[in-house]
C-alpha cells in the first residue's frame, strides 16, 4: 500500500523558498531541486520507513532523508499505517531545525 504524503505549513514554505533559492543560485541546473524532491517523495510513497531515524528529538518517528544532489534534508514523520507528514526541508550544512 502506498503512503499518503502531506506537508506541514512550515515545510510548504521552506520547500517554496528552497526551490526559489536553488533556481537563482544554480540556473544551469534549475530543475534539480524539484526533480530530486519529486523522486524522493515517490520513494517515500513506496517505502515510508526509508529515512534515517533522528534520535536527538522528543518527536517519535522523526526521520530524515538527504537529497544528495542539492544538499537538503527532508525531515518527516512516519505516522504509521500509510501516513507521512513532511515537517521541514532544511539545508544539510546548517544546524538541524527545531522540530
Amino acid at each position: 500500500m502506498r503512503a499518503s504524503i502531506s506537508f506541514s505549513a512550515r515545510a510548504s514554505r521552506e520547500t517554496y523558498a528552497a526551490g526559489l533559492h536553488w533556481r537563482q543560485e544554480h540556473p544551469t541546473k534549475a530543475d534539480a531541486f524539484t526533480d530530486e524532491l519529486g523522486a524522493t517523495l515517490e520513494r517515500l510513497e513506496e517505502y515510508p520507513q526509508l529515512g534515517r531515524r533522528v534520535l536527538a528529538t522528543k518527536r517519535s518517528n522523526l526521520r530524515r532523508i538527504l537529497l544528495l544532489t542539492t544538499g537538503f534534508h527532508l525531515y518527516y514523520r512516519f505516522k504509521g499505517g500509510n501516513e507521512v507528514l513532511v515537517l521541514s526541508i532544511w539545508k544539510a550544512n546548517r544546524r538541524p531545525p527545531k522540530l
